[in-house]
């Protein structure tokens, strides 16, 4: 009798998952932790950053636990300076009282600062801690944490991991199910979803997006570029913007006015349908957004985000360049005549563009949420 009461109170297998920055660490936490849930696990958020009111309030509405904490920046310098060190402590030790009440038996970074202080707090409660690294170069997060750490998982196959201090193998990039289903069918988009967007499913499409912080520049040199073309090159082709903008009329306007079909919008929650209509992405170098292009195969024309942190996302654009698998260019370099050269080549040398998809695809990793639930799992056995 004693036995059983004992195997009705075990608590499941609980992991704290310390995420928050940008999207672009919480998103592919949010895949992980439905992956542990499907396999009878207990997922916890430990939010920080400027999104965590948002960040919370996705994860609780797909019925996870979560809790806001402090977190603060690393410092530029090496060794940063007494205040940051002060902070650091302060952070680490208000992080102590979510770990001891959810007791998890595993800790998951995501590679943010927002999970510095947490990633602290496992050695200090002997809880296993694991990582994941979504760009081709480990931000500094992850080089201090991989001290305490019992491995790293990262997501892009040409990682340089000499800078990390415990075990490292790869994982790829937790990508929403929606859009790695969508990807699996294998299939174009339905005729039907052209027509309502005002688009023609027998023209090569072009999606355009910039992310959160990098959307303004591609929409400004666009709309120029389109008018460079003319009107016989965009006959050839139509176009697919999301602009991240609230009023798109004044684009809209402009692209009708060189002839060129387009749908223009701010974003679109549904990304699986955007992907599975195009045929050439210009876009940031997120890891996530890489990652995505993996799963559909699509050629990429990559401007990376200037002011990323640890101009982590020219080497993603990088990686993917000396693999044949993408082209990019500084976005000094991207003003709408070479914005136009590009879709010119594209339109005028389709094959050598398809290669690219081609090889972009070899860095698909559709099972990665299962793969770093895994090693979750095998972390504190």
């Amino acid at each position: 009798m004693e036995e059983n009461e004992d195997a009705s109170d075990k608590q499941p297998f609980t992991v704290l998952i310390a995420a928050g920055g940008t999207g672009g660490h919480f998103y592919p936490a949010l895949t992980v932790a439905y992956s542990l849930r499907e396999r009878g696990a207990r997922p916890v958020f430990a939010v920080a950053g400027q999104h965590t009111a948002e960040h919370r309030e996705l994860a609780e509405r797909e019925q996870f636990e979560t809790v806001g904490l402090q977190a603060i920046r690393l410092p530029a310098k090496r060794l940063g300076t007494p205040i940051f060190f002060a902070r650091l402590i302060r952070s680490v030790l208000h992080s102590l009282s979510p770990v001891r009440h959810f007791r998890p038996d595993c800790i998951l970074g995501m590679g943010s600062f927002a999970s510095v202080p947490v990633g602290l707090a496992a050695p200090l409660t002997r809880t296993p801690l694991v990582l994941h690294e979504g760009n081709a170069i480990p931000g500094r997060a992850n080089r201090f944490l991989s001290r305490f750490a019992q491995c790293l998982m990262y997501s892009m196959p040409t990682v340089d991991v000499s800078a990390i201090h415990c075990k490292a193998s790869f994982s790829g990039m937790p990508v929403r199910r929606e859009l790695v289903e969508a990807a699996e069918e294998g299939v174009d988009a339905p005729r039907s979803l052209y027509h309502a967007w005002g688009l023609d499913p027998d023209l090569a499409t072009v999606l355009a997006f910039g992310g959160s912080q990098g959307a303004r520049y591609i929409n400004e040199q666009l709309p120029p570029a389109v008018k460079r073309l003319g009107g016989a090159v965009c006959s050839r082709f139509q176009l697919i913007h999301l602009t991240g903008a609230e009023d798109n009329t004044r684009l809209q306007q402009e692209y009708e006015a060189a002839g060129l079909k387009a749908h223009v919008t701010g974003k679109e929650e549904r990304m699986e349908k955007c992907y599975r209509m195009a045929d050439l992405v210009i876009s940031r170098a997120g890891a996530s957004t890489i990652s995505e292009l993996a799963l559909y195969g699509i050629p990429a024309l990559l401007i990376p985000l200037p002011n990323a942190m640890d101009d982590h996302q020219r080497a993603n654009a990088d990686a993917l360049a000396h693999r044949g698998a993408g082209v990019w260019t500084p976005q000094e370099n991207f003003t709408s005549e070479r914005c136009a050269e590009y879709i010119q080549d594209w339109l005028d040398s389709p094959g050598e563009w398809q290669k690219l998809g081609h090889n972009i695809g070899k860095f698909a990793a559709p099972n990665a949420a299962d793969a770093i639930a895994q090693t979750l799992t095998e972390a504190v056995s």
